[in-house]
């Protein structure tokens, strides 16, 4: 199960940036949140663009490190002195950290300033995706508003937004299945997000200790009152029954639920 790691690198850049003894950059200056100072660099030509690059920590540019910070009086004025909204440094976005962090508002201002919804990650991640896998279920419908494709594929294994969240954790499903989440979707191996969130069960009834996700049998139940069919196999040819078998101490409570969306459905298979 991969996991989010923006808040450990969030910190580890300020843990970085804050031990500089050089001349302040602005991308330093950004990252603590400190206002008066952005504006005294920017307007000594502190390039709004400029790519810093700490020992030990991926590259950043002042925008990816207000973004991060939640710093919207920042974000503001970078943007305002030429800031690009989407630029890369390194791997890292302004949306990135704005989206994996929770930050909102950010992501908002980012969006308004033109942003793209639909950028990826080098890894072939959405923004939607993102906010998934860092629990942020707040950000997914203004990513939604703005255009974020509800049903893009993870490009190494198919699967859409809703079979990681249903592998994952039940705040992160409920805003997708309001916003018509398509739960017949499947991933290059069939997994449908009912057969996801089965795995995902096996997963966290493995590693109970798992952060940020924390999976729930209700993701079972919101799934197949959203429609998704029990029935549905995968290229093992496996059904949700079957790898309900595997699910250690979720077992006992998916299988009820399955079984009762099956008496709701008059008992068919």
């Amino acid at each position: 199960m991969v996991r989010s790691r923006r808040s450990a690198l969030l910190l580890a850049l300020l843990l970085n940036v804050g031990c500089s003894r050089a001349r302040p950059q602005l991308a330093v200056v950004a990252a603590h949140g400190d206002i008066t100072e952005v504006n005294v660099l920017l307007r000594a030509g502190a390039d709004p663009n400029e790519c810093y690059a700490p020992e030990g920590v991926t590259p950043f540019s002042p925008l990816t490190a207000a973004a991060a910070s939640g710093s919207l009086p920042i974000v503001d004025a970078l943007i305002k002195a030429g800031a690009e909204v989407d630029r890369q440094c390194g791997l890292q976005r302004p949306m990135d950290f704005a989206v994996s962090n929770g930050q909102v508002e950010v992501v908002k201002h980012l969006l308004a300033a033109g942003a793209d919804p639909a950028g990826r990650t080098d890894g072939g991640w959405t923004y939607l995706m993102q906010a998934v896998m860092a629990v942020k279920p707040s950000v997914i419908p203004v990513l939604l508003r703005a255009g974020a494709p509800l049903e893009a594929q993870r490009p190494d294994s198919g699967e859409t937004a809703l079979m990681m969240a249903a592998a994952w954790d039940i705040r992160v499903v409920e805003p997708l299945l309001a916003a018509g989440a398509n739960v017949h979707a499947r991933s290059n191996n069939g997994d449908t997000p009912l057969l996801a969130a089965m795995k995902g069960a096996a997963f966290a009834a493995e590693n109970p200790r798992t952060t940020p996700g924390r999976f729930s049998s209700r993701i079972v139940e919101q799934l197949l009152r959203a429609g998704a069919d029990a029935s549905d196999r995968n290229r093992n040819g496996e059904t949700a029954a079957d790898l309900a078998n595997k699910t250690g101490r979720f077992k006992l409570e998916i299988t009820r639920i399955l079984a009762a969306s099956k008496a709701r459905r008059g008992g068919a298979a």
